[in-house]
């Protein structure tokens, strides 16, 4: 199962709601192209009533750690030039929904795509 959301930022913009009860294996990968100067900095938040809504941390797969280390686990993703940041969410995380909020400095144009495979029963 795939979700697009297509962001194209303004200078803050939220995604829809999206249910996660589920879901499982859920990957995003936030694209900017047209970039120049600036950041795009994304969030995620989660929710159990999908009302009220909390940032959660999630895993950056693109942080490189030694055996040693744990899982580094971030609070955003930013994207400072043109090209792609990736983050996903531990399957231990349990929330009902999530959703994305992006917030840019200056300009670009952010797209965000986001991934997730139906739970096997």
């Amino acid at each position: 199962m795939r979700w697009y959301n297509q962001i194209n930022a303004v200078s803050a913009t939220t995604s829809d709601v999206m249910p996660t009860n589920n879901f499982e294996n859920i990957s995003f990968e936030l694209l900017c192209s047209g970039h120049t100067s600036g950041s795009g900095t994304l969030t995620v938040l989660g929710s159990n009533d999908g009302i009220n809504f909390t940032a959660i941390a999630f895993v950056n797969p693109s942080v490189a750690n030694t055996n040693a280390q744990n899982i580094t686990r971030v609070t955003s993703i930013v994207a400072n030039s043109n090209g792609a940041v990736l983050g996903c969410l531990e399957n231990s995380f349990k929330f009902e929904c999530i959703k994305f909020t992006l917030t840019y400095l200056t300009d670009g144009v952010y797209s965000l795509i986001v991934h997730a495979d139906k739970k096997s029963t």
